[in-house]
């Protein structure tokens, strides 16, 4: 009966390994080529909501060189964008400014001056600098820097935005005292779509 069923004798047994073996090969390429577009999804997103932060928030006009000046978005640290990033805000405009992307490496022990990490509007901490927030924090005290980072309790810390995994989608925490601090107004529609961090 069985080789009725699955093929004449030792043929039909080596058939449905082969068949078998396919199967699973197929099922685990599919496995494994979810997690990228996952990661490239998240990876958008978080551009797009850049993008978006610097539209929904207005900084004083001192934090700007002159009228021709542009919205700098800056990346402290390992970029994880790749050039998602650049793809979000090319060609886009907030508040009458162009948008431009800055990358700010941390190489050994050399870590951006404060001048550098103040001539960005929005920075953007990666978590390969994780270990510097205490630093970070205090370079940028005193200047109208929006913080936002993935790293987990960031906004708690003291940062102004922390992004946060909702089950598939992204939200993010906003912390009013901070942003306050830094002479920024969030809009009322940024501040209804936030998960807003508890005064302390």
């Amino acid at each position: 009966m069985k080789d009725r069923i699955f093929g004449q004798g030792h043929n039909g047994r080596a058939t449905l390994v082969s068949a078998l073996v396919v199967l699973l090969l197929t099922l685990t390429s599919g496995m494994q080529n979810a997690l990228p577009a996952e990661q490239t999804r998240a990876r958008d997103v978080k551009a797009a909501y850049l993008r978006n932060f610097v539209k929904l928030v207005k900084w004083p006009e001192n934090s700007f060189a002159g009228e021709d000046a542009p919205m700098v978005i800056g990346v402290l640290g390992v970029d994880p964008f790749d050039r998602a990033l650049d793809r979000a805000v090319d060609g886009r405009t907030a508040h009458g400014r162009n948008l431009q992307v800055r990358r700010l490496a941390v190489v050994g022990d050399e870590f951006p001056s404060t001048e550098q990490l103040a001539g960005c509007h929005l920075l953007f901490v990666s978590k390969s600098v994780s270990d510097h927030l205490a630093l970070i924090f205090e370079r940028l005290e005193g200047t109208h820097v929006m913080t936002v980072s993935d790293l987990e309790n960031f906004a708690a810390s003291g940062g102004v935005a922390e992004f946060v995994p909702d089950g598939p989608s992204i939200k993010f925490k906003f912390n009013t005292q901070a942003s306050d601090r830094a002479g920024l107004r969030p809009s009322a529609r940024l501040l209804s779509l936030a998960i807003l961090e508890p005064a302390r």
